[in-house]
């Protein structure tokens, strides 16, 4: 197999660890017998001495192709241009001799991302990056990263939390293989062979503040008034190792704490051998080479809870302590002098060769790239599938376009190639990010394009939207991409970009306009001219569908909406409270009809049901509520929550006894479909959508615009909630509207017209 593994120059004066993490796997991998070569491009600032420019070399058989442009600090946005500069040189050196990689395996960096787009090869891209590791990384980080990983055919990480941070972040799920140990360098010593009268501890890595140096000196200090035979070596270099030295004498630990400054691995092994532990205080890792090392040397560790080490570090080989915790260190190493012969050295050292040695890591790889082959080789048709819908996730509006980018996440993990074209003509008060962006969200390629048309002409409104999908398609194309397919949701702009570049094109109509008896003119105008120009037209509840036919003469298939069964999902009843828990979710607007569920609720209490009610949304009657609540006399009884998130809303969910919302008009109505996933059952209206699935065996409905009927179904529900079996409501949600049935009967309708 002829591999391209790709990442930072490395063996650099100054740092002699850069790019080693690549080079180890581009050695292992030659060593197992593939074909490999090497990119490396570094573009650290002028700082940093080092050849400059163009070189070739061969380093342990591999033929390596390094540029070298020194950037530094420079905006961001030309740093990447020149990653994308260096890796364009470098592959047409590379390929120079008609060489041609099956397959380019990238670390730090998009430059030969793009290279492998452009050419056709397939990516693997390996993420080892600290920053996308933490709670909040910022948005321009997590923006990059997030291009880097729509454009992998398959996405890697070091470790399993980082693995959990990245899909936290993104979406994206990536496969586990931990960074290679040298275990032919670092070998155990037997204990008997070992000096006696100290205790050595190693440390080794960059003297930066997020090793954690400074509280280990300090640890170090309080450790040798209790121990006096501990000594500590540091191996090592960096920003901090002035200041370090210095706070070593402030302590009056200099003659026991050994600065070494920069060593070679087999330099570092050798201390190894001399060690008694290590230890290593990091405030963050995500995987953490430098303990895989030590146990590889037969070493117990002593290492923080930082995002690698939790992996690999137990009680069988060391100790686990929390973060910036200097007590749980000093505790942890005067432990370690204690107990550390009790430790089997021999065992630590053979667990790290079985899992991190380069020739089971070498396995692991060729078997992702093998699976890669498999599925681009498969005789199964996987579409290449185009979903277009509105903007999402914007400030002011959190749920915009989320039916759409949910439809997209279930058809990628149905086994399509998916990618999303989001649009958002929504006028200049709604504030989000102008222009074309690209990133991955929830685990799709989103191309996104912002152009604040707002409350304009409906033909000015048309011309953005048929101006940004044109932009959105070109875009695409420009990575190589075309859709065997092309589905979207509100707005016709695509539908002109299918047709002339004769793409099968499917709408799926949600609009409540549509879902009225008396349409504007300009809208069944509109309805007239896209339904028969699409090859499929899908609606989202039945009671639309059969408005479509009846103004159109267009028979629409009925699919609907899904629900993230991930999120909402049955966890068990409630403990009971002292009164019933009713829940509502939705825009606070008057069409929702939160008016006409506060007149019943002050109504249900009167009769003495010790009801109460939690709302969650937001929205421009809000103020109108309140007063209106104040005037029932239901405060403390009814209290509003805002605009939250899946998870909020599912949490809420799981501790109410029931669902209400009598709302004047939904073509759907997936919060009452969410609710039933959770277990509870629903009070709704015959509203146009959810007459499609609420039955007696899940809820009740009543008529719109129907106070009594709605005071009714809540006293009802209230004095006879145990009738109904949460469980199997939920089952009844999970059958009908899970992401994977849904994903099943869009690929029915694509496939008919593909």
């Amino acid at each position: 197999m002829k591999i391209l593994i790709t990442g930072r120059g490395f063996d650099s004066l100054g740092n002699h660890q850069l790019g080693l993490f690549e080079i180890d796997q581009a050695l292992a991998l030659r060593q197992a017998g593939h074909d490999v070569r090497f990119g490396a491009i570094d573009t650290r600032s002028v700082r940093r001495v080092r050849p400059w420019g163009s070189r070739e070399y061969t380093l342990e058989g591999i033929p390596v192709f390094y540029c070298s442009i020194p950037v530094g600090a420079i905006p961001r946005f030309l740093g990447e241009k020149a990653q994308h500069a260096a890796a364009k040189a470098i592959w047409k050196r590379v390929t120079a001799d008609g060489w041609r990689p099956d397959v380019i395996h990238a670390h730090f960096g998009s430059g030969f991302l793009f290279e492998g787009k452009k050419h056709g090869i397939p990516i693997v891209y390996t993420e080892h990056f600290s920053a996308v590791n933490t709670p909040n990384p910022s948005k321009y980080e997590l923006s990059r990263e997030q291009t880097y990983y729509a454009m992998a055919d398959r996405l890697l990480c070091v470790s399993r939390t980082l693995r959990d941070r990245i899909e936290e972040h993104t979406g994206a799920r990536p496969h586990v293989i931990n960074n290679i140990v040298e275990v032919d360098t670092f070998t155990p010593l037997p204990v008997s062979e070992k000096e006696d009268g100290r205790f050595l501890f190693a440390a080794t890595g960059n003297l930066l503040p997020e090793k954690g140096f400074g509280m280990l000196i300090q640890a170090f200090a309080r450790v040798k008034k209790r121990v006096p035979s501990a000594e500590l070596t540091i191996v090592g270099q960096g920003a901090l190792a002035r200041f370090l030295r210095e706070l070593a004498e402030k302590l009056g630990v200099s003659d026991s704490v050994h600065f070494t400054g920069w060593l070679s691995r087999s330099e570092i092994a050798k201390i190894y051998r001399s060690a008694d532990a290590f230890v290593l205080a990091s405030q963050g890792e995500t995987f953490g080479v430098a303990y895989a090392e030590a146990l590889a040397a037969g070493l117990p560790v002593i290492a923080t809870r930082c995002g690698g080490p939790e992996e690999f570090v137990d009680e069988s080989n060391g100790i686990l302590i929390p973060v910036d915790d200097q007590d749980a260190l000093e505790q942890a190493m005067i432990k370690m002098t204690e107990c550390c012969g009790q430790y089997d050295r021999t065992a630590i050292s053979r667990t790290v060769r079985e899992r991190f040695s380069p020739r089971n890591v070498a396995a692991a790889l060729q078997e992702t790239y093998e699976d890669l082959f498999r599925e681009k080789a498969s005789p199964e048709k996987k579409l290449r599938v185009l979903v277009t819908g509105r903007g999402f996730d914007s400030v002011g509006k959190h749920d915009l376009g989320i039916f759409e980018l949910d439809q997209a996440k279930a058809l990628s993990e149905a086994g399509h190639d998916v990618r999303f074209a989001a649009i958002d003509t929504r006028s200049l008060h709604r504030i989000r990010a102008w222009g074309r962006r690209e990133y991955l969200l929830k685990g799709v390629h989103v191309f996104y394009c912002a152009i604040p048309a707002g409350s304009v002409p409906r033909s000015f409104g048309q011309w953005a939207q048929q101006h940004a999908a044109e932009r959105l398609r070109n875009s695409i194309q420009a990575t190589g991409w075309k859709p065997d397919v092309i589905h979207s949701h509100f707005g016709s702009g695509f539908l002109n970009v299918a047709k002339s570049d004769g793409i099968p094109y499917v709408y799926t109509e949600h609009s409540s306009l549509v879902n009225r008896e008396t349409v504007p003119t300009v809208e069944l105008r509109w309805e007239k001219d896209t339904y028969p120009r699409a090859d499929r037209v899908i609606c989202v509840s039945s009671t639309l569908a059969g408005r479509v036919l009846e103004r159109t003469g267009i028979k629409a298939r009925v699919i609907h909406n899904m629900v993230d069964i991930r999120e909402f999902t049955y966890t068990g009843r409630p403990a009971p409270g002292d009164s019933f828990r009713f829940v509502a979710t939705g825009l606070l607007i008057q069409r929702k009809g939160y008016d006409l569920l506060l007149n019943a609720l002050a109504e249900v209490r009167k009769r003495g049901v010790n009801a109460t009610l939690t709302i969650i949304g937001e929205g421009k009657k809000r103020s109108s509520l309140e007063s209106q609540i104040e005037t029932l006399g239901l405060e403390g009884t009814v209290r509003f929550l805002g605009q939250q998130p899946r998870k909020v809303l599912a949490e809420e969910y799981a501790r109410s006894d029931a669902f209400v919302l009598p709302s004047r008009r939904e073509t759907f109505g997936v919060v009452y479909a969410e609710a039933m996933a959770a277990g509870l059952p629903v009070i709704a209206t015959r509203c146009g959508g959810p007459e499609d699935f609420v039955e007696e065996s899940t809820g009740i409905l009543i008529p719109t615009e129907d106070v009594k009927a709605l005071e009714e179904a809540m006293v009802y529900m209230a004095e006879n909630r145990e009738s109904y079996d949460s469980a199997a409501i939920a089952e009844y949600a999970l059958e009908n509207f899970a992401p994977e049935r849904i994903a099943a009967k869009l690929t029915e309708v694509y496939k008919e017209i593909v």
